[in-house]
């Protein structure tokens, strides 16, 4: 009888843990889930009209506060990044849909390999571009729903973190707020996979679990949350490698760790980083062919793309006058008065603990870390230059060097910092003046706070422009003739394009029509596409023409004339070797927009195989060089 009553004691006991396990789990991913909506509609409201026709319109670059960003030419780098990552994304849905092995062979900078390669591949963003763009068939539908989610995500993965560490909803929503619309994430609107943090946020969670319970489940969990948060961006992977250290090493002194703890963090890392290591073997090869610049070895350059350790984070943007946020160097970070003081009051020694509230050590860690890797490979101090980490960082972990902007660390400052707030908003709350009160005075004050900070962090009657760009059904008339064609190589004229903001739409145009592009737009280009593109600014030359015919197998061109100068035009009027294939003109004014030729009797591509070895390795560029003399473009 004491047997039978021993088992069922411990059943009771098993069932009621399991139980409560449960309510708690739900209770959890409930409030989650509303505060995903609360900061969705949040997003709506502060960002308005950014939002208000999602399926046509985009953030106008025109701003102010865009951090060093300020002149034409960045305004309209900033477009071309929009329409970079639309063409990313949406070629990564296109091909891993249809044939996943095929990722990193984009049809642009034809015919050189891994093309993809000098961009970012960024599938983490996947998950939820993907499906809006099935849905939609609008790039820029699926764009504002990435932007939109990442930034209401982010909130609410800041609440369930927070809620992990013994803080109450109210407190954990401040904090969320905090980081959702942190000024340093404000600043990178235009790059919606770099606000992809709340994988890493929730990788936080199951990364206590498997450490303090050894458990495979959270082992597993934890693992692919990392590997979504590295796969959104490399920034974010190397972001969240800093960070997960600094959070690991915090809460290493905040728990008792499970004898198979760190057996399950390690399997976690193991889990994240192999495939997240597959995928990168494309950009290994192309770094391998030094074409992928190393920017430790020019720490001046990046120096001015960092944050500093003081202006960024306690100098508000309304002190900046009509400079808005627009800084003298690298991006703005304002950390917020009142945010300020609530972390304060989380860092404040106390005579006593507040009960199940941990955290304060890993979150200043995680804030710390953020803040030295923002400062770049070195801080200059009266004229010297003092090395930092991230010099060391960039010697030893592969392609951490090829990071331009450092002050993007700023974003794992926020991280820290929120958690901060959060706990000092928890600590307000149950101190002596309001730990008495009623749930609807709490509410009331954190809801006065959320505001303040709103006015502080510049989102109250902010103006945010938008615009409609010709993607999507607004594009040229003339992709549509080239899409019913047999796909072959197809060179885009003219060339001149500031920052290439046509080059990357033409990119967007190339999953409709499927020709393989020799244009192509990135962050870096093959080196075979800058001989190449020598070239064909000398065109109409016929020699010119044969030879990029040989070297590229190209077939067909594309030429704007809408963008051409009187003198191009006479140049284009009979071009030799070429046959026109349609013509678009203006139904307004009846001049001609576009026109399509063919070369009438293509060489064979017998030198194609001089274009590639020339974008794999430098030394080969000379024989494709010599391919070229005929032409005298250099």
């Amino acid at each position: 009888m004491i047997e039978v009553r021993f088992a069922l004691e411990n059943a009771t006991r098993c069932f009621a843990s399991c139980y409560c396990r449960l309510v708690r789990w739900r209770q959890l991913a409930l409030e989650g889930l509303v505060a995903t909506a609360i900061f969705a509609l949040l997003a709506i409201l502060l960002f308005d009209p950014l939002f208000a026709d999602p399926m046509v319109t985009l953030l106008d670059s025109d701003r102010a506060w865009l951090g060093y960003f300020s002149g034409p030419r960045d305004r309209l780098a900033m477009q071309r990044d929009q329409t970079l990552a639309m063409w990313i994304w949406s070629f990564g849905w296109q091909t891993l849909t249809t044939a996943p092995t095929e990722l990193f062979q984009p049809a642009v900078f034809h015919p050189a390999p891994d093309a993809l390669a000098y961009a970012e591949h960024a599938i983490g963003a996947l998950p939820v571009y993907g499906p809006v763009l099935a849905m939609t068939r609008s790039p820029i539908a699926a764009y504002q729903a990435l932007l939109l989610s990442n930034i209401a995500l982010s909130g609410a993965a800041m609440l369930v973190l927070l809620r992990h560490l013994g803080t109450g909803s109210l407190a954990a929503g401040l904090g969320g707020f905090v980081f959702a619309f942190a000024p340093a994430r404000t600043d990178l609107l235009f790059h919606p996979h770099l606000l992809a943090m709340q994988w890493l946020l929730l990788a936080f969670v199951a990364l206590d679990h498997a450490r303090t319970s050894g458990k495979a489940r959270w082992a597993v969990i934890a693992g692919g949350l990392l590997l979504l948060e590295m796969l959104s961006s490399y920034y974010l992977a190397y972001m969240a490698l800093v960070a997960t250290a600094a959070w690991l090493l915090g809460r290493f002194f905040d728990h008792t760790t499970h004898r198979r703890g760190w057996l399950a963090v390690g399997s976690a890392g193991v889990l994240a980083a192999l495939p997240f290591a597959l995928l990168s073997l494309p950009y290994l090869r192309v770094r391998a062919g030094e074409m992928l610049p190393d920017y430790a070895a020019i720490p001046g350059f990046l120096h001015w793309l960092s944050n500093g350790p003081v202006f960024n984070y306690f100098v508000p943007g309304w002190l900046l006058g009509e400079g808005g946020f627009r800084l003298t160097r690298g991006g703005h970070a304002w950390l917020g008065l009142l945010p300020l003081g609530l972390a304060a009051l989380a860092l404040r020694p106390s005579s006593r603990d507040l009960p199940g509230l941990d955290g304060k050590l890993a979150a200043t860690l995680v804030l710390a870390a953020g803040w030295v890797f923002a400062l770049g490979p070195e801080l200059e101090i009266g004229g010297l230059a003092l090395p930092q980490p991230w010099r060391l960082a960039a010697s030893i972990v592969p392609g951490f060097s090829g990071m331009r902007a450092p002050h993007r660390f700023s974003l794992v400052v926020a991280l820290g910092f929120s958690i901060l707030v959060g706990l000092g908003t928890e600590r307000l709350l149950r101190g002596p003046r309001l730990a008495a009160a009623s749930t609807a005075m709490q509410s009331l004050v954190c809801a006065v706070l959320v505001g303040l900070i709103a006015l502080d962090y510049g989102l109250v009657g902010a103006h945010w422009p938008v615009h409609t760009p010709a993607l999507g059904s607004r594009q040229p008339q003339i992709y549509e003739t080239l899409a019913g064609l047999p796909p072959a190589p197809l060179l885009e004229l003219p060339l001149k394009d500031p920052e290439g903001v046509a080059t990357a739409r033409a990119m967007l145009a190339t999953l409709d029509h499927h020709h393989p592009l020799l244009n192509g737009s990135s962050g870096y280009t093959p080196r075979s596409w800058t001989r190449l593109s020598n070239a064909a600014a000398r065109l109409p030359d016929r020699a010119v023409l044969e030879a990029l015919a040989r070297t590229t197998g190209l077939r067909r061109i594309l030429l704007h004339e809408e963008r051409l100068s009187p003198t191009e035009r006479e140049a284009w009027a009979v071009p030799a070797g070429l046959r026109l294939l349609a013509r678009t003109r203006d139904p307004r004014t009846g001049d001609v927009v576009d026109s399509l030729w063919e070369i009438e009797a293509p060489p064979p591509a017998d030198q194609l195989a001089l274009t590639v070895a020339c974008a794999r390795r430098p030394e080969a560029c000379d024989a494709l060089d010599r391919a070229l003399e005929a032409t005298n473009f250099r």
